[in-house]
C-alpha cells in the first residue's frame, strides 16, 4: 500500500509518513480511483445536511456548506491530478510505460539527486521526494492539468465547456478563499445555490472520469 490511510478517509495523506512498499500491480491506481469516487460521493452527501438547514430557514447555514463543498471540491481533484501523476512517474521510472521528454527534461532540485546517487533512497522513496516538490503546483484548471499528464505521457482531449467550466470552479474557490465570497466593494455574499454546486461536482467528475481512461488505456497492471 502507498502513503494512503484508507481508514482516515478517501484522499488523506498520513501524517507520520509513507510505507515503503509500492504495490506490484494495478492496486495503488485502483486505490487512488476509488478515493477519488469516495471523495465525491462524500461531497454530494452534505446535501443532505444543506436540505435540512433550508428546511430549519437557515440559509446562512445553508450557503456555508455548499461553499465548504466548492472548497472540498478543488481539493478533491487536485489530490486525485497529483496521485495520477505520482503513479505514472513510478511507472515510467521503472519501465512500464514510455518514456518521455518531458519526464527526461523534468528539473528536480539537486539534493534529490544527490540523496539517490548516494544510496540513500529507493526508487519509490525518489519518486516520492520528486512529488513533494511536485504538490507545489496545483493542478485544477484544464490546461495544469493536461500539461502535467504529458510528463507521463497522458494525453486527454478537453472540451471547450469543460475547460471553461472548470476555470469558473477555479474562480469561486479563490472567491470563497481569499474574499470570503463576498461581492466587491460591499459586505454582502455572492449568492450561491445547490445547482451550482452540482455542476461543479459533474465536471470534476467528467475531468477524472476522462484521466482514468487514459491511465486504463495506458496500464495499471
Amino acid at each position: 500500500m502507498s502513503y494512503f490511510d484508507v481508514q482516515s478517509g478517501p484522499g488523506r495523506r498520513k501524517e507520520g509518513g509513507r510505507e515503503k512498499h509500492y504495490p506490484k500491480d494495478g492496486r495503488y491506481y485502483q486505490m487512488v480511483w476509488d478515493s477519488f469516487k469516495r471523495d465525491l460521493e462524500e461531497i454530494e452527501e452534505k446535501f443532505k445536511l444543506v436540505d435540512h438547514m433550508e428546511s430549519q430557514r437557515d440559509k446562512e447555514a445553508a450557503d456555508y456548506l455548499r461553499r465548504s463543498q466548492v472548497m472540498f471540491l478543488t481539493s478533491t481533484l487536485d489530490n486525485f491530478m497529483h496521485e495520477v501523476i505520482r503513479f505514472g512517474m513510478k511507472e515510467v521510472f521503472v519501465g512500464k510505460w514510455k518514456m518521455t521528454n518531458a519526464f527526461l527534461s523534468y528539473q528536480v532540485p539537486f539534493r534529490i539527486v544527490f540523496d539517490y546517487k548516494k544510496g540513500r533512497e529507493d526508487s519509490e522513496t525518489f519518486i516520492d521526494s520528486v512529488d513533494d516538490e511536485f504538490r507545489r503546483i496545483t493542478l485544477t484548471y484544464a490546461d495544469q492539468i493536461k500539461g502535467k499528464l504529458s510528463l507521463v505521457g497522458l494525453t486527454v482531449d478537453v472540451p471547450k465547456e469543460l475547460d471553461s467550466g472548470l476555470r469558473n470552479l477555479n474562480k469561486r474557490r479563490n472567491a470563497i478563499a481569499h474574499q470570503g465570497d463576498a461581492v466587491r466593494g460591499s459586505d454582502e455574499k455572492t449568492r450561491i445555490s445547490s445547482g451550482e454546486v452540482k455542476y461543479f461536482i459533474s465536471l470534476v467528475s467528467k475531468m477524472g472520469d476522462m484521466v482514468d481512461r487514459a491511465v486504463r488505456e495506458k496500464g495499471i497492471g
